[in-house]
């Protein structure tokens, strides 16, 4: 099973591959410098990633694939962005249920913003230690772990026993909500939230003007945007109210400032800002960043970090200097 889900996997987490399109001798290389041999069927017993993580796969980034990947995309092809997979061997009840607190942090968003309010004071620091010996999680996944820790029982990696009651409680909480969901309801939800990302209207300020991207419609005067920045896509960000929950005003300008460090600390070029309006007023107004450098995945997992359901993207879609057009859509996270 390992060897099925190895680059899904640490395409998704890995400290040295997150986000990265790898070979398996570069993986291989990688992790026997860090851990000594290549051990990796023995060291990981469980996998989990978003539905999104395959998207790479299916478009042919990571060929050739092997066979065992093949069989994963073959088993997965109806598996939506929005979904989230895991793996686990039979029988192993606690590797299930630590991977099972993963999907529950990934699919419902009032789990992640009880849970972040649950150890918003704790001292985390032997548990992000224990997380980062031998290379084995990227640090923007430490939170998730630590949770999924406590749900397993864990203790080495789990918060204090007061706290980890009260994940497990809101955890139960979440679970049953999501059965009663079911599959029909969380794919009626993710329909929702399109529609809701799909009809904002979105203003982006540039140095040529304001441009007011719409999600899926052509967006023809982006191409000079683009050139004059000297990228191929852009995307649009926001830290206000995670999970769909109104935040106070002072919490969302301090965590939208920080998204921009994060961002900053990642790689990206942070070129201007922006704003997100709901066109029926319903919803306060969202400012965004507009930021260029990184890979779309990277960009999801920043979404994942700040509790965001999804972002924009505007990108060139065609042959560099050559025949193309812009895109509008959205990155899910």
């Amino acid at each position: 099973m390992a060897f099925h889900f190895l680059r899904f996997q640490e395409h998704y987490e890995s400290p040295g591959f997150k986000g990265r399109i790898f070979t398996w001798a570069e993986y291989v290389r990688w992790y026997r410098s860090v851990r000594g041999a290549f051990t990796y069927a023995e060291d990981w017993g469980g996998f989990n990633f978003p539905g999104a993580v395959l998207e790479p796969f299916r478009r042919g980034a990571f060929a050739p694939l092997t066979p065992r990947e093949n069989s994963v995309l073959r088993v997965l092809s109806d598996v939506r962005p929005w979904a989230y997979v895991i793996g686990t061997w039979a029988g192993d009840e606690a590797a299930l249920r630590h991977e099972l607190a993963h999907a529950v942090w990934h699919l419902e968003p009032e789990y992640r913003n009880r849970v972040r309010a649950i150890l918003a004071d704790a001292d985390l620091s032997r548990q992000c230690a224990l997380l980062a010996e031998g290379e084995g999680y990227d640090a923007s996944v430490y939170l998730d772990e630590i949770q999924a820790c406590a749900i397993e029982g864990a203790e080495e990696c789990a918060p204090d026993l007061g706290r980890r009651k009260a994940i497990l409680e809101a955890f139960g909480d979440s679970l049953e909500k999501l059965k009663r969901l079911g599959e029909m309801g969380l794919e009626l939800r993710f329909q929702a939230l399109e529609r809701v990302y799909s009809d904002a209207r979105y203003s982006l300020t540039t140095p040529l003007g304001e441009l007011e991207p719409r999600v899926g419609k052509a967006l023809p005067e982006a191409a000079a945007v683009l050139a004059a920045w000297g990228v191929p896509r852009i995307y649009g960000l926001t830290a206000y109210h995670p999970g769909s929950v109104l935040r106070a005003v002072d919490e969302n300008r301090l965590e939208h400032s920080r998204l921009k460090e994060r961002l900053e600390a990642s790689g990206a070029r942070v070129l201007g800002s922006g704003v997100a309006r709901d066109p029926e007023g319903h919803w306060p107004e969202e400012p965004l960043w507009i930021a260029a450098g990184l890979e779309e995945f990277h960009i999801a997992q920043l979404l994942r970090e700040f509790g965001q359901t999804a972002g924009l993207m505007v990108e060139w879609v065609g042959n560099k200097g050559g025949d193309g057009f812009i895109a509008t859509r959205l990155i899910w996270a």
